[in-house]
């Protein structure tokens, strides 16, 4: 596969994005290394004459630019996303440095997937729920006294690495990795076999699926293992409701957790 062919299937995605001169400036950075493909996610301006003369000629990536609403409908196609943070949140991915993910991104790319590299606002970066979409989180060296990189900058970063490893080859066997979209699906999938047995045992199911959620993109399931899990959860639903509610704990245990950092009893 060129060059060229792996970056295509490579974007980079703007979240909550302000200053119509940061878009140019990123299309500038992103045509410099060969990536092409701009998502513009929950923009709060617009392209303009700013963002075209910023963009230093790279307008194709300006006008072919993809407009969505939210993230989660940005991200659907692609098997691995990785998010920049400038800081480290109580719930994470796994944390790494703009080579090695770029490395990994694009050992994906050539087994056939399609990687995202998403960039919050210039305020105050990405939320909380957005870093939850991400298969990992990148976080640049920075001089720690003033880790204070631009928009564009960040990018650049990105990209560059992500032009350097074209040419380096990921170790592994060629798995077929799900896409953003069969993935939320799964965790949609067991949430509903967990309501079925009853968990979690309080009303507000967000810290659990919040926390099983890390722990499934954590493990870096391929097709056939989402599909495994499925028929798992699958068995479960399709029981009669008065033995999915009645199953015995496993044995030795009596206490089942509660997604809030600990057990509790039932």
């Amino acid at each position: 596969m060129r060059v060229s062919e792996q970056l295509a299937q490579v974007a980079v995605v703007l979240k909550d994005t302000t200053h119509p001169g940061n878009i140019g400036s990123v299309a500038r950075a992103m045509k410099t290394m060969g990536l092409s493909r701009l998502l513009l996610v929950a923009a709060r301006t617009q392209i303009d004459a700013t963002s075209r003369a910023l963009s230093a000629g790279a307008t194709d990536i300006l006008d072919n630019a993809e407009w969505q609403q939210t993230l989660p409908e940005a991200l659907t196609e692609f098997t691995h996303v990785y998010a920049f943070s400038a800081r480290r949140r109580d719930m994470s991915p796994r944390c790494l440095s703009p080579q090695e993910a770029a490395t990994e991104a694009m050992g994906q790319v050539r087994q056939g997937g399609r990687a995202a590299f998403i960039f919050g606002g210039e305020r105050s970066g990405l939320e909380n729920e957005d870093i939850l979409q991400a298969t990992a989180i990148i976080e640049i060296a920075a001089n720690p006294e003033f880790p204070s990189l631009n928009l564009a900058q960040a990018v650049q970063i990105a990209a560059y690495e992500l032009r350097q490893a074209t040419g380096i080859a990921r170790a592994g066997d060629r798995r077929q990795m799900p896409t953003r979209e069969e993935l939320d699906a799964m965790i949609e999938h067991l949430q509903q076999a967990l309501a079925a047995v009853g968990l979690p045992k309080k009303n507000d199911t967000r810290p659990l699926m919040a926390r099983l959620r890390l722990l499934l993109t954590r493990a870096d399931l391929d097709q056939s293992e989402v599909r495994l899990l499925r028929g798992i959860w699958r068995a479960i639903l399709s029981r009669p409701d008065d033995e999915k509610l009645n199953s015995p704990p496993p044995a030795g245990s009596n206490e089942c957790y509660d997604g809030e950092g600990g057990p509790s009893t039932p």
